[in-house]
C-alpha cells in the first residue's frame, strides 16, 4: 500500500535555489519508487505554473505539484487536507507547530529532513523542535546526526543529486563554449551556483596568483554581487581575467560546468550541516576540483582521489590551481575519479534511503 505524503513548504518552488531543486527532485524520486504518492504543497505566492517549475528543474510530473499564484495558509490547507494524507514530510524548522497539529490531532505520521543546526541566531530551538515533533528524521550528514544524537528512527542520506542526461551530451568543451559565449582555448577556472556560504572574495584572489591566460568564470550572479565583485575586481586590476554571468535554469548549469577546466568550491561555513549541494554536479561534470572542506565536504570528496582539498584562501586555491594546469595526468585522474564517485549519490538512491525510513514508522 502506498504511503500518501503532503511534503509542505512555504518557499517560492520557482527560484533556481539548491532548496527548490532539492524539494521537487525528492518529490519525484520518492513517487517514481511506485511505494508512495507525494504531493508536494507550497503555501509561497508563485508567478509561475506547476508544469513551468517542473521543467526549469528537469523533473517529471509523477507527483502532484500544488503551487497558487496567491499565497496561502498551510495552517488552512493542512486541515482542509487532512483526510488526503498519511504523512507529514518538511525541511523548514519553522514549521514544527504543523507538524505538530498533524501529529497530535490528526495522528499523521511526521518526517523531518534536517539540514541545519545553530547557523541562525535562535534558529536552534526550532531546529530542536521540529526533531521532538517527527516520528523520524533525515539527516544530509553524519556529523549533524552526531549533532542531535537522535532517539527515534532516522537515516543519512545525501542531500542533493544530479541529472544524469544533462551530463551525457556528445559536445566538445569547446563547442559548449561556443553555445555558452565563453572564451576558447583559455583555461577556465569556473564557479557556478549561489554565492551564498561561499566566498568569492578567496577566489579573486586566487585567480591573481594563477599566470594568464587563465580567468576566472562566476556563473549564477545576482545583480547586486555582480557591482560588489567588479568593484574589487577592478581594485585588483583583474578586469581582464573575471568573467561574471547571471543566474541560469538549473537545467543549463551542467553545460557551463563541462565547458570549464577546473571547478571550485570555497565554502566558507563550517556547521554540522555543511556539505555543498553543487558538489555532486561538480562531479558528475568530470573536471578536476578544488574546494574546501565545509563542515561534511569529505563525506564526498577525498584530497588527492576526487578532488584538491584546499585551505579557504586565494593562496591555497591558487597553489591547487596551478598544480592542476600544470600535471594533465593529475587533473585526468581527478576527473575519471569524480565521474566514478558520483554513481553512488543518485536521486534513486536517495529515495531508496529515505523510503527505508518511512517503512520503519
Amino acid at each position: 500500500m502506498q504511503t500518501r505524503i503532503l511534503f509542505i513548504t512555504k518557499s517560492r518552488l520557482s527560484f533556481s535555489r539548491a532548496y527548490s531543486i532539492n524539494i521537487v527532485r525528492t518529490a519525484e524520486a520518492l513517487a517514481a519508487t511506485g511505494q508512495s504518492e507525494v504531493t508536494v504543497l507550497s503555501s509561497a505566492k508563485e508567478q509561475e505554473s506547476a508544469e513551468r517549475i517542473l521543467l526549469h528543474k528537469g523533473a517529471r510530473p509523477v507527483f502532484t505539484l500544488d503551487v497558487s499564484q496567491r499565497a496561502r495558509s498551510l495552517w488552512y490547507e493542512v486541515v482542509r487536507r487532512r483526510g488526503t494524507f498519511d504523512m507529514i514530510y518538511f525541511r523548514d524548522p519553522f514549521l514544527w507547530h504543523i507538524a505538530l497539529i498533524a501529529r497530535a490531532v490528526f495522528r499523521k505520521r511526521v518526517v523531518f529532513e534536517v539540514h541545519g543546526s545553530h547557523e541562525w541566531r535562535c534558529g536552534w530551538l526550532f531546529w530542536r523542535l521540529s526533531c521532538a515533533v517527527s516520528h523520524g528524521l533525515i539527516f544530509i550528514t553524519h556529523p549533524l546526526a552526531a549533532y542531535y544524537k537522535p532517539q527515534k528512527p532516522y537515516i543519512v542520506t545525501h542531500t542533493h543529486s544530479y541529472d544524469k542526461a544533462l551530463f551525457e551530451s556528445d559536445e566538445s568543451k569547446n563547442e559548449l563554449r561556443s553555445r555558452l559565449g565563453l572564451p576558447l582555448d583559455v583555461p577556465l577556472v569556473m564557479y557556478a551556483g549561489s554565492l551564498l556560504w561561499y566566498s568569492w572574495e578567496v577566489l579573486v584572489a586566487m585567480i591573481a596568483l594563477v599566470p594568464s591566460p587563465a580567468l576566472l568564470v562566476l556563473v549564477g550572479v545576482k545583480s547586486d554581487e555582480k557591482e560588489i565583485i567588479l568593484r574589487a575586481v577592478r581594485q585588483a586590476d583583474l578586469e581582464d581575467r573575471v568573467l561574471i554571468y547571471p543566474r541560469v535554469a538549473p537545467t543549463v548549469y551542467p553545460s557551463y560546468l563541462r565547458a570549464a577546466d577546473i571547478l571550485v568550491n570555497p565554502l566558507r561555513i563550517s556547521y554540522p550541516g555543511s556539505i555543498s549541494s553543487k558538489i555532486y554536479e561538480y562531479l558528475a561534470a568530470g573536471r578536476p576540483i578544488v574546494s574546501s572542506l565545509g563542515g561534511a565536504n569529505n563525506e564526498v570528496i577525498v584530497h588527492e582521489t576526487n578532488a584538491l582539498v584546499a585551505d579557504l584562501s586565494g593562496r591555497a586555491f591558487a597553489d591547487a590551481v596551478n598544480r592542476i594546469l600544470r600535471d594533465p595526468k593529475l587533473a585526468q585522474h581527478l576527473s575519471q575519479r569524480a565521474q566514478e564517485t558520483v554513481q553512488a549519490f543518485t536521486w534513486e538512491k536517495r529515495a531508496r534511503d529515505i523510503i527505508s525510513l518511512i517503512q520503519r514508522l
